[in-house]
């Protein structure tokens, strides 16, 4: 069953491989696997040459980074944070 909202989506793809660092790149990749995406959500933005749905991820990514459920490694390198 997929994902019903981007964030679930964006969970999903760290929880099924909780000890891989995933680049941007990657997670975009994942993201339409896991997550119906609306046509909205996949049109061009006109001032940035990407779907709408990249710069909602990133926003989204940035919000688990500060709530301390995703770690930053890099400026393109993300992970699950560790529990514990």
């Amino acid at each position: 069953m997929k994902a019903t909202s981007l964030k679930e989506a964006i969970v999903r793809i760290f929880e099924a491989e909780p000890n891989k660092r995933f680049t941007l790149k990657e997670i975009y990749e994942s993201i339409p696997d896991v997550c119906e995406l609306t046509e909205v959500q996949k049109e061009l933005d006109e001032k940035y040459p990407q779907p709408h749905y990249q710069h909602d991820a990133r926003r989204i990514i940035a919000v688990l980074e500060k709530k301390g459920i995703i770690e930053r490694l890099d400026r393109d390198l993300r992970r699950l944070k560790p529990r514990g």
